[in-house]
């Protein structure tokens, strides 16, 4: 087993490897705030999943015609 990557991958790298290095420098800077700003949402989501919800109240209609909770 080698260190294969995906054709996809493969075809990311090799077309990275083929930009001037000042453009690749941006592109992984890019990436970089990429993966940060992925974290952060992440951290996010999990802190608003963390908090309990309050079960949703739905009125349920009686047999008289009036709602009952």
């Amino acid at each position: 087993m080698g260190n294969k990557l995906n054709p996809e991958a493969e075809w990311i790298v090799s077309d990275y490897l083929k930009l001037p290095l000042r453009d690749l420098a941006e592109v992984v800077a890019a990436m970089e705030t990429r993966k940060a700003l992925e974290k952060e949402l992440e951290k996010r989501l999990s802190a608003s999943r963390a908090k309990p919800r309050k079960p949703a109240k739905f009125a349920v209609h009686c047999r008289s015609g009036f709602h009952a909770r």
